[in-house]
């Protein structure tokens, strides 16, 4: 019973986000490449705003979650239909697209690395996710199958990103076969961060969040090609899910397309 309202909330979710992104024409050659898109998981969800968001608009935080669960992987599949063919793991709405993506996340090591593709990083007023464990408790999980656990260190993660590992790369071959695909780009961590430096700012409510999307790109053999985060600012006074993914998701979503090898159809882009 669990299993079906989840797949109907995840319906009812996702047609109202489809609704407010309007897809980017800019873009008219295509690839015939394929991409399968694997959602972040709810465990690796940290929004600095959930509690201002639920203020006013009356979600749970859960409700909360699932919209920008959703609503990001909706949106990133919309963006990369333009250049080439994308699938959702999401899409299906079924029982079994559910159990791979439980699947997916079980067999799932997360760790912190050094993001590629990365400018020396200025310092910020943004902290950091608190989704890190401790040196010994990282060190334990290191020696059996992790399951989905993080197991990072707790260090400085400026410049880091949380990435994706399997013991395996069998897994990923078999996982693309199934879905007949060439690419596999993991989002493994959604975050929205305050920038907390400027007091004044914060207390009247006029900062700006941070949209951090972490993300692993695979081909269809198993093997790791890219990983890093997009990143996107956008002002604390919007609580509204339906903007922020109409207006700020799209320059995450470019930032991490323009990493995937899809032919010459995009350039990589610099990092703001």
């Amino acid at each position: 019973m669990f299993k079906l309202f989840l797949i109907f909330s995840i319906f009812v979710i996702s047609k109202s986000f489809s609704q407010s992104i309007v897809p980017d024409t800019s873009i008219n050659n295509k690839t015939n490449k394929t991409v399968l898109v694997i959602p972040f998981s709810p465990r690796l969800y940290y929004n600095d705003a959930d509690k201002e968001i639920a203020k006013q608009t009356g979600n749970s935080f859960e409700q909360i979650m699932n919209s920008f669960r959703i609503g990001y992987d909706n949106s990133l599949i919309k963006q990369l239909n333009d250049t080439c063919k994308a699938i959702s793991i999401l899409s299906g709405y079924t029982i079994s697209n559910n159990d791979d993506i439980e699947n997916v996340y079980s067999n799932s090591n997360y760790v912190f690395e050094k993001a590629m593709g990365l400018d020396k990083k200025k310092p910020s007023g943004y902290t950091h996710s608190q989704l890190m464990v401790s040196d010994k408790k990282a060190e334990k999980e290191r020696k059996k199958a992790n399951k989905g656990e993080v197991v990072s260190p707790v260090t400085d993660v400026t410049n880091k990103f949380m990435h994706v590992k399997f013991n395996s790369p069998a897994f990923l071959i078999e996982l693309s076969r199934k879905n007949t695909t060439d690419y596999l780009l993991f989002i493994n961590q959604f975050e929205i961060i305050g920038n907390y430096l400027n007091p004044y700012k914060t207390g009247s409510n006029t900062n700006n969040m941070l949209i951090k999307v972490h993300y692993s790109l695979y081909d269809s053999q198993g093997k790791y090609l890219f990983g890093s985060f997009a990143t996107e600012e956008y002002p604390s006074t919007i609580t509204d899910l339906k903007t922020i993914s109409a207006q700020f998701f799209k320059a995450v979503n470019t930032q991490i397309i323009s990493n995937i090898p899809l032919a010459s159809v995009t350039k990589k882009s610099k990092r703001k």
